[in-house]
């Protein structure tokens, strides 16, 4: 992939892991369930108050959630990641 300038964070804050330094793999999928994805998504985030969030914002905080367990990842990244745990929770209900 090619080099691009650093992110800077809107929040001031960066992670505890440093800069975004890396890449998970590009992974293609269907368009209905992309379309599936933004709506619960979106929908997760406004019931919580935040206004909508990135696609790929939503992709790191499920794949931080995966990696660092829901209670460190929202102890670390705050409450982006919370909503993030509470909208794979409510799934379960289903």
């Amino acid at each position: 992939m090619p080099e691009l300038p650093p992110a800077f964070s809107r929040t001031g804050t960066t992670s505890p892991f440093g800069k975004l330094d890396d890449w998970l793999e590009r992974t293609r999928i269907e368009s209905a369930i992309t379309e599936k994805f933004v709506e619960r998504a979106s929908a997760a985030f406004q019931a919580a108050g935040f206004a909508r969030k990135p696609k790929a914002e939503v992709v790191r905080d499920i794949v931080r959630v995966v990696a660092l367990w829901p209670d460190e990842a929202e102890r670390m990244y705050g409450e982006g990641v919370r909503v993030v745990v509470q909208m794979i929770n409510g799934m379960s209900d289903k």
